[in-house]
């Protein structure tokens, strides 16, 4: 079953002993594979991570959240020295990935021999490997057999939100000792706290599909690059102990730091745009979301569809703009609409718009950051109070605009003319099937301003950007 909190659940309660259900069961049936017993304990242990996330989601309304957070914990505490061992090599083979041309295989072959010696050790330390998988399951088929007994209390929507903002609590005091002090504890904690957001926001998906969409894929590179830095700290202090000569580890050690500290840069960067908003703002957000979500029908399923079959410009915004140079485009308007929107969301990477069209039709649009004409756009409906609701949270000004239809030979032109907060603004927008497609001629579409951020939504709106 999938890691989410579907709007077919009949309670939230419902929902977590599912989900609860279906990870413990799958840990089990990954935990008879003996065949690799590194694989196999890292598998079970992401389980043990999904489930305590789901802990701290409801924990506000969880009876016994404390007991059944640590039983998962020490479950996997008691099968890390097998994964922990074979890390290390794995983190040689990124580093000499990451430096092609700079670290030479052949001359540090030593360095990655004692390190597959260690992993070897450690599989022999674990000659109890098979007793210590067998404590684990026996713990996890114990705790499938208490689910019934999972108690969820409380309002959801505030369970929910008040679950979310602790971890985030938690994250920006996690974030905030990282910059002051970088030690690969700091570091893993911060990380711990990702991890646990990330399963939030996969959890949660349902509420609003794109943008949950977005910022777990945002997350979910974020703990990467947290955990390959962790990796790297361990790399290192392992190294400078190991009975190795000076000359046979140095160069790897200098450049694990580099690397290190590339990857760390690149972490901090992007926690600052993941974490930016207030805890409060984002569990009000959620909080918001949810009511929203019950309120309204199932949402619809995505269809599955075969790679090679795809449109490579599916998903696509494909658009160029004009400046319109005079009103003789009027008399050939075939349409005309009333818009209101505003965006809730507005990074460097990726913006979320609200948008109401003539007072009864409301849609979500996410897109990604404009490099060129196109850009990866996600645009879903969603029930007018929702969208209502919504614009109260936005950043920036509600815009207001008449959009006029107006065909041009066989492509139809649409004229944006602003009522606010430009009113003397008005830009043509041509939709193309792809990049190369011939453009539409009309004596009135003057300058082109495609990229020009001044004569965008986000822009005019003065949303302003996540971090800023």
């Amino acid at each position: 079953m999938s890691f989410h909190l579907k709007h077919s659940d009949s309670s939230l309660e419902e929902g977590v002993r599912r989900i609860v259900r279906s990870q413990i069961t799958s840990a089990l049936e990954e935990a008879a594979a003996l065949d690799d017993p590194a694989e196999a304990v890292h598998s079970v242990r992401k389980r043990c991570k999904k489930l305590r996330g789901l802990v701290r989601l409801v924990r506000p309304g969880l009876s016994g959240a404390g007991a059944r957070n640590a039983l998962f914990r020490d479950a996997a505490q008691g099968l890390s020295g097998v994964r922990d061992a074979a890390v290390l090599v794995e983190t040689y083979d990124k580093l000499a990935k990451a430096f092609p041309d700079r670290l030479d295989r052949a001359a540090t072959a030593t360095v990655r021999a004692h390190l597959v010696d260690e992993r070897r050790a450690a599989h022999v330390e674990a000659d109890q490997y098979t007793e210590r998988m067998a404590v684990f399951r026996a713990t996890m088929a114990g705790a499938l057999d208490e689910v019934k007994d999972w108690d969820v209390g409380g309002k959801a929507a505030e369970t929910v939100a008040e679950g979310v903002e602790r971890v985030l609590q938690d994250a920006a005091e996690a974030l905030k000792a990282v910059r002051k002090k970088a030690t690969p504890e700091r570091v893993h904690e911060l990380r711990k706290h990702v991890k646990y957001h990330h399963s939030h926001v996969r959890l949660l998906r349902e509420l609003w599909p794109g943008p949950m969409k977005v910022l777990a894929d945002e997350l979910n590179t974020l703990g990467e690059l947290l955990g390959d830095e962790h990796d790297l700290s361990v790399f290192i202090d392992t190294l400078s102990e190991a009975p190795l000569a000076p000359e046979q580890t140095e160069d790897v050690i200098a450049l694990a730091h580099e690397h290190r500290d590339r990857l760390r840069d690149e972490a901090m960067s992007l926690a600052d745009r993941v974490f930016a908003d207030e805890p409060k703002v984002v569990a009000r957000r959620i909080e918001t979301l949810w009511k929203a979500w019950r309120r309204g029908p199932a949402p619809a399923k995505v269809a599955d569809v075969n790679p090679a079959d795809a449109d490579p410009n599916a998903g696509l915004e494909i658009e160029r703009k004009f400046i319109v140079m005079s009103d003789a485009w009027r008399d050939a308007v075939r349409e005309t609409m009333e818009i209101r929107q505003a965006y809730v969301a507005n990074t460097d990477r990726v913006s979320v718009r609200v948008r109401i069209k003539n007072g009864t039709q409301a849609t979500m649009t996410v897109k990604s950051a404009r490099t060129t004409m196109a850009r990866r756009e996600i645009e879903f409906k969603i029930p007018l109070a929702d969208a209502r609701a919504l614009m109260e949270l936005a950043t920036g000004v509600t815009i207001e605009k008449r959009r006029h239809v107006v065909p041009v030979g066989a492509i139809d032109v649409e004229v944006d003319e602003f009522v606010s907060p430009e009113p003397s603004l008005v830009v043509a927008e041509v939709e193309l099937s792809r990049p190369d497609a011939p453009l539409p001629v009309a004596d009135w579409l003057g300058r082109e301003v495609t990229g020009n951020p001044r004569y965008y939504g986000a822009s005019i709106a003065g949303a302003v950007r996540s971090g800023e």
